[in-house]
């Protein structure tokens, strides 16, 4: 066997680099070509641009999901004349044996299921292979001679793959193990020993949804739906439908859709108009039954898919009446609608009842709160709710590959207990306004709502809080007023003079404790306006803080001209600002304190036109050292102003000096 690499790791979509590999491979080398590739739309994509570059050969797919037919008219030998280059998934690394192949193209890519706990869902993701799957596809050429293999990766990428894949049981759906285990009075995987544990959160959804269904009791012991369940050869969710099912006399459409939902598409997937609608599905099994093989050709359905489903669906009764879960002559399917094939998937998939988001036609809410997705024009979208029953999980939102369309009412009278009635009140981001409602809910899926008028006014309150700390402090109702009162308070607790409470921003909206009181009848932000802040914050001070504050921390000082300045407040640790015309602090010597004297405050010192001269907080060094030359550009550029040559004796002053009298006489 010749195994080759690529010298460098390929770039761009699997596809390009495989059609480039298959065309050097085809140019090079004699004899049959198979390619391994993830999935069946990777085969697609390849297929059509081998036909149209390779003209003359035979280029075939071959994935798990192709009518049986197909499947061999590929795999058989093909003619001498006509070489074959088969596009496959890993079907064909351990299940098929293909004769004839020589060569073999490996993408070294594979699409395999992942059960994700939290979601109840699996996803479908494509991961590098192990070296072990590597060495049986590439042992797949030349099985009766020489054969050579090209990897669609470097040697180096070699070996960093893993030695072997991961066990099953690590990624897939534990719902029937966990029924088994229940059986044997087991309720943790720990209890017994394993060459590979189950995964606890993978298993603890498998219990979750066997108590959902009633095969487990709340106290975790099988019940008695559980023990049927247990003797039928299908997953627990389908067995639960069709034991559901008997009671209403609808056990063979139960059989049926189980039967579907167990095998592999009816309908081709190469079909042209497919929709995700189960009914579709239904019908041509339905038409199969009653005129044969012909009367579906022109669906594109699959005949032998409708033999095994009938085969299924015939053994299933058989066993539900060897166990008398059903009559020895049960009657037969009756007449249903759409609506009742979805009432009976709820029974299998209460997690995966969906609504229509408004307008989003093919946007979907689970009951689980995921989003999913129906494929772009399915007429399913005409419905505003739907049973998912096959779903793929996706990356950020799940796909819907099959599903029936929903009737709420129904489902509540049959089904009542999946539905629950809750008095809400919450915050609404979207309208700055807090919600009462009265809901009834089905999981996460709202169905009906009402307003709630008696909603308590703590809960009101609570959640306005949250509205407040959501939009921030930016909601409240500030002013001048409010903001100097704030500054000044940070001021005085940062020096630490008391225990005064924190009106930072970040702790006001932190603790609202403080606003509540003012909240009351509040519904809305814009509601805020009427409180009064100052007097919030006066409140939450206290009046012995309030006399403090003004001795500690004053609004403003009386400077020696007489007047009251207002002292700026900015940021914590920052003294205070007081802005004054210099004339207006003549004759004082020592700088003004605040803090109990212990911070000397900053002195913007002005012109008479307030414009700043100086900015200082060593009052009497500026008299000294820098007045002299100030006094000489004022005199000059303020000439009606007062500007004594000392300072400190002179009276200070507000105003200009007074225009002298005129003692002339009129004559």
């Amino acid at each position: 066997m010749e195994i080759d690499y690529l010298e460098r790791a390929a770039a761009g979509p699997v596809t390009d680099t495989t059609v480039r590999a298959v065309q050097q491979v085809a140019a090079e080398r004699q004899g049959d070509i198979l390619v391994f590739l993830p999935g069946a739309g990777e085969i697609k994509s390849v297929m059509r641009r081998l036909k149209t570059s390779l003209p003359g050969t035979a280029v075939l797919p071959l994935y798990g999901n192709m009518p049986q037919k197909q499947q061999d008219k590929t795999i058989l030998p093909s003619r001498a004349d006509r070489r074959r280059i088969i596009l496959s998934t890993p079907i064909a690394e351990t299940s098929l044996t293909i004769e004839g192949i020589v060569n073999v193209v490996d993408a070294g890519l594979a699409k395999r299921p992942h059960f994700d706990p939290a979601s109840g869902l699996s996803r479908l993701a494509t991961e590098r292979i192990s070296r072990a799957s590597a060495r049986q596809r590439a042992g797949r050429a030349g099985r009766l001679g020489p054969g050579y293999c090209l990897r669609l990766w470097t040697r180096n990428q070699q070996h960093s793959l893993v030695p072997f894949q991961a066990p099953e049981i690590m990624s897939a759906d534990l719902t029937s193990l966990a029924l088994e285990l229940a059986l044997w009075g087991v309720d943790t995987p720990l209890a017994l020993r394993w060459l590979d544990p189950p995964p606890t959160g993978a298993f603890k959804q498998a219990r979750q949804l066997l108590t959902r269904i009633g095969a487990l009791t709340p106290d975790g012991l099988v019940s008695g739906i559980g023990r049927q369940l247990a003797n039928l050869p299908i997953h627990p969710r389908l067995g639960y439908m069709v034991l559901m099912a008997v009671k209403t006399n609808e056990v063979y459409l139960a059989c049926d859709l189980a039967a579907i939902l167990s095998e592999r598409d009816i309908i081709k997937t190469a079909a042209g108009q497919k929709s995700t609608d189960l009914d579709q599905r239904l019908h041509l099994l339905q038409l199969w039954r009653r005129h044969g093989d012909e009367s579906i050709k022109a669906e594109a359905a699959d005949q032998a898919v409708c033999r095994r489903l009938e085969r299924q669906c015939i053994q299933w009764l058989q066993l539900l009446r060897r166990q008398k879960i059903i009559a020895p002559k049960a009657g037969s399917a009756k007449f249903y609608t759409p609506e009742d094939v979805g009432r009976l998937l709820a029974y299998a998939y209460p997690d995966r009842i969906a609504r229509q988001r408004p307008g989003h036609r093919e946007v979907y809410k689970l009951c689980n709160g995921r989003a999913a997705l129906l494929p772009p024009a399915d007429p399913l979208a005409a419905h505003e709710f739907l049973v998912a029953a096959h779903l793929d999980a996706g990356q950020r939102q799940a796909r819907i590959f099959l599903a029936s369309p929903l009737d709420p009412d129904d489902l509540r009278q049959h089904q009542p207990r999946l539905f629950s009635k809750e008095n809400k009140v919450y915050w609404d981001e979207n309208e700055a306004r807090v919600v009462t409602v009265r809901q009834e809910c089905l999981g996460e899926l709202i169905i009906s709502q009402s307003p709630w008028r008696q909603a308590p006014q703590a809960e009101i309150v609570q959640a306005m809080r949250q509205g407040i700390r959501q939009t921030g402090t930016t909601c409240l109702p500030w002013n001048k007023e409010a903001r100097e009162l704030q500054a000044r308070v940070c001021f005085i607790r940062a020096l630490q003079t008391g225990n005064w409470p924190d009106l930072s921003d970040a702790a006001l909206i932190d603790d609202l404790g403080w606003l509540e009181p003012y909240l009351g009848g509040v519904n809305k932000l814009a509601q805020l306006k009427k409180i009064n802040l100052p007097t919030a914050f006066s409140g939450l001070l206290g009046w012995d803080k309030i006399q403090r504050l003004d001795q500690e921390a004053p609004a403003r000082l009386r400077v020696p001209s007489g007047s009251w300045v207002h002292l700026q407040y900015g940021e914590v640790h920052e003294a205070p600002v007081l802005a004054v015309r210099l004339q207006e602090m003549f004759g004082l010597n020592d700088t003004p304190t605040v803090g109990h004297g212990k911070v000397p405050v900053v002195l913007h010192l002005l012109s008479p036109a307030r414009r700043p001269i100086q900015i200082t907080t060593d009052l009497a060094g500026f008299w000294r050292r820098s007045y002299p030359e100030v006094k000489k550009e004022l005199k000059g550029r303020y000439p009606k102003h007062f500007w004594p040559d000392d300072p400190l004796t002179a009276k200070a002053t507000g105003r200009p000096k007074p225009k002298p009298r005129d003692n002339r006489q009129l004559v």
